[in-house]
């Protein structure tokens, strides 16, 4: 990862995206109107064949600059975003998702300047192709147990990291699988506790990797987390397996509650 030096700008907005021109063209016009320039936008393409690169190639814009080539998989080329950043504070917007409004970056720009956090995160609202809002993710208390233990988490869309912090926690790892992100920012946890900014910061359209998991996919997950981390509740695999059984139980019956009420936030 580059150091970020004295002129570098204020945001890398990290991007990846393959065979997706119609996501990378909404997260585009998400970018190019913010009322904030002082970022570069860093787009790892997997090797597209959709026309992306042709698109990509014919824009006029200072900030943007784009690789194309294979990968290993979604955080594998999130990794290589990491390693091209410059900026004072990361944030990584893949295709097809959005910045809540124009002021985003603004917004966060100064709430980092008042607050000097090294990480912080905000709401995101989970849109459908017509941008109907059709779920919020809207962790206002953020508990580090919670976290670890897969009860609540973080749209990687709405967390700005510094760069000094992304420096200390390293890359995604890929082997955790589509809760990488999560593990990433649970890391970043055991290292600084976030700040909260009280508004919404993305837009996540429906359709991403993890549509389709079940409600307490990311408890399991969590479980194996610990597990690769020498972190079982109490040393015991036996007691950090019932309590997870519980949670995850749990988890299901509050995802069936919230279904009959018709969803809306969670």
């Amino acid at each position: 990862m580059t150091s970020a030096e004295p002129d570098a700008p204020r945001f890398s907005i990290i991007t990846i995206g393959r065979n997706d021109l119609d996501g990378l063209r909404n997260t585009w016009q998400s970018i190019v109107t913010q009322d904030f320039h002082d970022f570069e936008w860093l787009i790892v393409d997997g090797a597209s064949t959709d026309g992306s690169l042709e698109w990509l190639a014919s824009q006029s814009m200072d900030q943007l600059s784009f690789v194309s080539e294979p990968d290993n998989g979604i955080y594998d080329a999130m990794n290589k975003g990491i390693a091209r950043a410059t900026g004072e504070i990361l944030v990584f917007i893949n295709s097809g998702d959005m910045f809540a409004t124009i002021e985003t970056l603004a917004l966060v720009d100064q709430d980092q300047k008042m607050r000097g956090w090294s990480w912080a995160y905000g709401a995101m609202n989970v849109v459908d192709s017509e941008r109907n809002v059709i779920d919020v993710n809207n962790w206002r208390n953020f508990n580090t147990w919670q976290l670890r233990m897969g009860l609540h988490s973080i749209g990687h869309q709405s967390a700005f990291f510094t760069h000094a912090l992304v420096s200390k926690v390293g890359l995604y790892r890929s082997e955790v699988g589509v809760q990488s992100d999560q593990d990433f920012m649970l890391r970043a946890a055991d290292l600084a506790e976030p700040a909260y900014i009280d508004e919404v910061l993305a837009l996540l359209e429906t359709g991403g990797v993890s549509s389709g998991l079940e409600p307490d996919a990311f408890v399991r997950k969590a479980q194996m987390i610990r597990q690769m981390d020498d972190r079982l509740l109490w040393g015991s695999a036996l007691a950090d397996s019932l309590l997870t059984s519980v949670l995850a139980a749990t988890k299901r019956v509050r995802h069936r509650i919230w279904l009959m009420r018709g969803g809306g936030t969670s």
